[in-house]
């Protein structure tokens, strides 16, 4: 099949932002150029479909010339993305850099990727995210920069990405959460945000009811805590006195204490009610584990056995003195002279 001609349906998993029922993202592309392979010396593989150089040791991104819907570049062991990489390359709707030891992500090197839906770009060594990386990208629909070791996402970072309706940014270093990243947008679908040191401040709550109250948005999280649904796990760093607990489930952040979202500071945090500055009021939730539960459940069946085997043998001890009573009774009886 030529891939001038080719209408491609692309189903790509975004595997790193949830273990579980991943999110799915469909596309119909329409190819409108030749591909040309990476120059001899990468083995790399080329379909109609795209660029496959995944797991083949690279230490950077080969030259990229001509037309390809999908690039697949992950488990490799590049370092960083220079600003001509992908500039000779067009059409391209998805790309995996997943799995490698990017550091930084400079403004301009994605800049000529104009048709870009999905990049992903989870378990690199990102510590670094220029405020304009992706000011060109404005078809992006998924972004996935989850496991790494990223501090700060500048406040206007996803202006330009109107269509963004996946976010993956778990398990990072970020302490604070912007509202503009998620203004104007088309729609949400898909957040993940936890594993991330969060400071639990009336601006992480309201941004959270704005997403809730404004998009049907599927807030992921990969800490399952018992009674409580996955989609409200942000557990507090700081402050101190909230360290450690589930900010959706501290009374002290409503509506009526978070009227306005000021600035990260100590004057934007409710205190507890209770007067105990390590015992918020809330409800306090124990994370257990799958061999917990098989451990509780074996220790019933044991309880409820050894419950049976007592029974047992107090129904057998108690119809054995009733036949004993009923023999001597017999005996008494049988032994008497009739007058």
């Amino acid at each position: 099949m030529d891939a001038g001609s080719a209408t491609i349906l692309v189903k790509i998993l975004l595997m790193g932002m949830i273990k579980a029922a991943p999110p799915v993202l469909d596309m119909v592309v329409q190819a409108t150029c030749n591909m040309t392979c990476p120059l001899d010396g990468y083995p790399c593989i080329c379909r109609d479909d795209g660029i496959y150089c995944q797991e083949i040791n690279l230490t950077s991104i080969p030259s990229l010339q001509g037309c390809a819907t999908m690039i697949f570049l992950q488990s490799n062991k590049i370092k960083e993305i220079g600003t001509s990489d992908f500039s000779a390359i067009r059409s391209v709707v998805i790309i995996d850099l997943a799995d490698n030891r990017i550091s930084e992500l400079q403004d301009g090197i994605f800049d000529s990727l104009t048709d870009l839906r999905a990049l992903i770009l989870h378990r690199n060594q990102i510590t670094t995210v220029s405020e304009e990386v992706f000011k060109k990208l404005t078809k992006l629909t998924a972004l996935d920069l989850s496991h790494n070791q990223i501090t700060i996402l500048q406040t206007r970072i996803f202006d330009s990405n109107t269509l963004l309706s996946q976010l993956s940014i778990y398990h990072n270093n970020i302490s604070k959460l912007d509202i503009r990243w998620f203004q104007n947008k088309s729609s949400w679908t898909y957040i993940h945000l936890s594993q991330n040191p969060w400071e639990c401040t009336c601006d992480l709550w309201n941004c959270y009811q704005y997403l809730t109250r404004n998009y049907a948005t599927e807030m992921r999280c990969n800490d399952a805590y018992n009674g409580m649904t996955e989609s409200m796990c942000i557990i507090c760093q700081t402050p101190s006195f909230y360290k450690g607990v589930n900010m959706w489930e501290i009374h002290e952040f409503n509506d009526s204490s978070c009227k306005s979202s000021g600035t990260n500071t100590e004057s934007n945090i409710p205190e507890p009610r209770n007067g105990d500055s390590h015992r918020p009021t809330t409800t306090t939730y124990v994370k257990v584990n799958r061999w917990t539960y098989v451990l509780i459940g074996a220790i019933c069946l044991l309880l409820m056995g050894i419950l049976a085997i007592v029974i047992s043998a107090g129904l057998k001890k108690k119809e054995k003195m009733r036949q004993l009573s009923m023999q001597a009774h017999e005996k008494e009886r049988g032994g008497r002279k009739p007058f």
